[in-house]
């Protein structure tokens, strides 16, 4: 906006602000049990509260009449559950996960989430895995490819790929390796070095990715 005026966004349907608020609220619990010594089983909860202004205000979407600022709900619930399993088979030192997670939102997003892995121990000092992982999503009720006049639900117009209707693969090896593979001594000798790399194969318009992760764990002692 030019001139002296002072830059404003929407932080609500109704007001209009140079800056606006969010307070976001959230809870997680888990539980896991052991049923042998080589299972256990888990599962996890987490819910959150958003009141306050949660569009992007330098996003746009596209409409018959031109661009419109983004306008999205000002409360948003959101809520996911999940469940997984883990067994280990001693003579071949190998372990299996396997996971599922599904979400829902006040925004009527709904997302189904399964995953598997395998972990291979590699010796004693280096371990190396393999992992997929599903991901199918609902678009949020707003949520339009481009909004024609009188089709803005509720007055909520948004160009956020991620509230969009989707399915996504990924695909990830992992390697790490302890740093007394390297002939490292003292608290080196317990460093981790892990080197992962995925494939992300989705449909939204962002398009494919490939993506490489280098990390380092050092402990230390209290």
């Amino acid at each position: 906006q030019g001139g002296l005026a002072q830059p404003t966004i929407m932080c609500s349907a109704t007001e209009t602000a140079s800056d606006c608020s969010l307070v976001t609220l959230i809870g997680f619990a888990s539980a896991s049990q052991i049923l042998s010594k080589n299972l256990v089983v888990g599962a996890t909860l987490d819910v959150s509260r958003l009141d306050g202004y949660q569009a992007n205000p330098y996003r746009t979407a596209i409409t018959d009449m031109g661009e419109a600022n983004e306008r999205h709900p000002t409360l948003r619930t959101r809520e996911a559950a999940a469940v997984s399993v883990r067994y280990f088979i001693p003579q071949w030192q190998t372990t299996l996960i396997g996971a599922y997670r599904y979400y829902r939102d006040t925004w009527k997003v709904h997302a189904h989430t399964p995953e598997v892995r395998i972990v291979q121990q590699v010796g004693y000092a280096a371990d190396a895995s393999l992992r997929y992982r599903y991901h199918s999503q609902d678009g949020a009720f707003f949520y339009r490819d481009r909004y024609m006049t009188g089709e803005g639900v509720e007055g909520y117009v948004t160009d956020d790929v991620k509230l969009d209707s989707f399915t996504g693969h990924t695909f990830e090896a992992k390697l790490g390796i302890l740093g007394e593979t390297f002939g490292m001594k003292d608290r080196w000798s317990g460093a981790r070095f892990e080197g992962i790399l995925s494939y992300v194969l989705q449909h939204p318009r962002f398009g494919n990715a490939i993506t490489a992760q280098l990390a380092l764990t050092l402990p230390f002692e209290y």
